[in-house]
């Protein structure tokens, strides 16, 4: 009985030893399994941490791109509409311009096509029977005209009578007929002879013979004189130095101005060429009356 007795509290005091280790081991593996599980998640909060910063960089360097291409986008807009604006307005001014210089060519033309009007209008209403004064000067009172050969005048003009060669197998007009002047000066006859779009034949008939029916001398335009027109023409300029022009003054204007007085020829040249010349209209009651003969209009005799 004793010996049941003593065993009985042994095996409860092992019960209760086993349910404490038991218990306590428990708590340690509870507790390696919270450390385990706080070292996990640790490691994925610093991972996502970690892709957090990369994803705030990325969308930063997005942002400074998306802002790097507005700005570009805004300077290309700037610049096209300022461009576009400095094209448009240099296409105005070229507008504009090109509108003034048709308008200063047209005005040009227009008093060119008036002057060769009005020069055609001397020529051709010049006739044998019905002179034109202003083309034939000769047709003056016998005094005046006296006095203009005595004073070194002459007889209208040389680049007149030798740019017209007269036609071969035809007499030669008298010595009467030779005084005086062709109806058309070269310098006129050029003019004439080259306004664009017109086709100008110059013919003189000065001369009518009774009985021997009428007497055509045609004549044509000087080679020579020609050659130095175009020559000119090419680099027009009014430097004396050039044959044409030489010669026009030499034939044409020289002659002209021939009076008695060399100074007042050379006081009339010089007003002349620099534009400052003044003619005064003269009452038409103070001119004499020019009663011209047959023979000096160059009708028959």
């Amino acid at each position: 009985m004793e010996g049941g007795g003593q065993v009985r509290p042994t095996s409860g005091r092992d019960h209760g030893t086993l349910s404490r280790l038991r218990s306590s081991s428990l708590e340690i593996r509870e507790k390696e399994i919270r450390e385990k599980g706080s070292e996990i998640l640790k490691e994925q909060l610093d991972a996502a941490k970690k892709e957090l910063k990369l994803k705030d960089r990325e969308c930063e360097r997005l942002s400074q791109v998306r802002n790097q291409l507005e700005q570009e986008l805004e300077e290309l807009t700037a610049s096209l509409f300022e461009e576009a604006h400095k094209m448009v307005n240099e296409a105005n001014v070229k507008q504009a311009t090109a509108e003034k210089q048709l308008k200063e060519a047209q005005g040009k033309i227009d008093v060119l096509q008036a002057e060769v009007t009005a020069l055609k209008t001397l020529v051709l209403t010049s006739t044998p029977s019905s002179p034109n004064r202003q083309l034939h000067p000769q047709l003056q009172s016998p005094g005046t005209r006296g006095a203009h050969k005595h004073a070194g005048g002459h007889v209208r003009n040389k680049s007149a009578s030798s740019t017209f060669p007269s036609s071969p197998g035809k007499p030669e007009p008298s010595s009467t007929k030779e005084d005086r002047e062709p109806a058309m000066p070269a310098l006129l006859s050029l003019i004439l002879c080259l306004v664009p779009g017109q086709s100008v034949s110059v013919n003189f008939d000065p001369y009518r013979q009774q009985g021997e029916g009428l007497v055509t001398d045609s004549r044509q335009m000087d080679s020579i004189l020609y050659a130095e027109f175009l020559l000119w023409k090419e680099k027009p300029s009014l430097d004396r130095s050039s044959a044409f022009l030489s010669r026009i003054y030499r034939e044409d204007i020289s002659p002209c101005l021939s009076f008695t007085r060399s100074e007042l020829s050379q006081l009339v040249q010089s007003a002349v060429e620099n534009n400052s010349l003044t003619i005064e209209p003269v009452a038409m009651s103070a001119l004499p009356m020019v009663k011209a003969s047959a023979v000096e209009c160059g009708g028959p005799k």
